[in-house]
Order: structure tokens, then sequence, then C-alpha cells
């Protein structure tokens, strides 16, 4: 009933979480590490963590591709209703945010993403490199196009960055490339079809055997036309 009337995010007060007596649940970190809490500040934030404890009576949880400090991080959340992310923590939080299901923590996650996106400026390739990243991650483990709208959008106004990046995507060795990073990529390009046509043409001609075009077929491939 707690559960249909409380809204969070709520401040339980983080001084809480000091209180060994209080904290019933274990969450297991990689590398073994542990972040002891009480279950309740996390059930009512998700209902994932509710069902979990609730219904499954269970003491510890196996958060084991996850960081003691994303993991710390997410828990600090759910006792303080605030959110504190960085670029270091942003994806795992992230995540964690979408598995439990803790919906003003994604839309914390998605305003961090689209204010970083706000402070892009055409030498801000390293930058960008980092959100194309970050975008084409959600998009691969959660099919999720929010941060690719939103640097397609921020990118939309920067068509010089928008190309650096493409380039620089195109540059990098594809046999490392995700299918989905390549998707994204191509997405961004949007009407700049010629760095793509390039990109393509020297993918053909690094085969091996290698497979050479004619004049006239290069010719064909680079033309905007």
């Amino acid at each position: 009933m707690v559960l249909q009337i409380c809204t969070v995010p709520l401040n339980f007060g983080r001084h809480y979480l000091e209180l060994r007596g209080l904290n019933d649940l274990q969450l297991i970190c990689s590398g073994g590490e542990v972040v002891r809490t009480s279950s309740f500040p996390l059930a009512i934030n998700s209902l994932v963590v509710s069902e979990l404890v609730g219904e499954l009576q269970m003491k510890e949880l196996d958060m084991e591709e996850f960081s003691h400090s994303s993991v710390q991080c997410f828990v600090e959340a759910c006792y303080t209703g605030s959110l504190i992310l960085t670029r270091e923590n942003f994806r795992e939080v992230n995540k964690l945010s979408a598995v439990f299901k803790v919906q003003w923590m994604i839309d914390e996650c998605l305003k961090f993403y689209t204010d970083l996106c706000s402070e892009l400026t055409t030498g801000s390739l390293e930058a960008a490199w980092f959100l194309f990243q970050e975008a084409g991650y959600i998009l691969k483990e959660r099919n999720n196009k929010d941060l690719q709208l939103a640097l397609n959008n921020c990118l939309g106004e920067l068509s010089d960055l928008r190309l650096s990046l493409v380039k620089d995507f195109t540059s990098r060795d594809p046999n490392k490339q995700e299918f989905v990073y390549t998707d994204l990529c191509i997405s961004l390009a949007g009407r700049s079809i010629t760095v793509l046509f390039e990109w393509l043409i020297t993918l053909v001609e690094s085969k091996t055997p290698p497979v050479k075009l004619s004049g006239v077929e290069k010719r064909l491939l680079t033309s905007e036309t």
C-alpha cells in the first residue's frame, strides 16, 4: 500500500546508510565488493527490487557487472532523491536505472546526457566521441534511441563537428566496430553520403584479395548528384 501512495524521488536521509542494523540487503558488485543497504528505500524507488525482496524474500542481489562506486551512487540516490552523475559513472548508473526501472533516474540520466550535448562546440570532437559511444551502447543494450535522438538534434546545428565525428569513426578499424555503432554513424552522416561512399570504397579495396574499382565506378559512388 505504501508503494502506491509514495512519490519518488524522496529524501530518506543518507545518514541511514551508516546504520548497520537497518541494512538487510547485500548488493554484490564486481570483484566481490559489497554494498549493504536497507531494502526499503530501494523498494520504494523500484518495483523490481520490491518484488525481489518482498515476494521472493531475497537478501542478496547479484550486481557483479557493475562497479562498487556505481552501485553506491545508485543506492545513495534511492536514499537522498538526488542522483550525482559523472562521465565516469554515467553508463553504469544509466543501465542500473533501466534494469531496476527507476523512471526518475532514467529521466535524470537523459537530462545529464542532453546537457552534455548542449555544451558541444565545433572543436569538441573528444566530447562528441564520448557521447557517440554512450548513445551506441544504450542502443545496443536496450534498443533505446533517446540518446541517439538527443545527439542527432544537437549535431544538426554543428555540421562541421558532425562530419568530423563521422570521419573519425570511418577511419577506425571496421573489424573492431559493432554494427550498432556503424548504424549510428550512418544516421549521423545524414545527407553527407560522400564520406560514406569514400568509406565503402576503402573497405572494398582493403579486401584480400583486393577488389579494385574502376575510375568510373569510383566516380559514380562519390558523386552527390
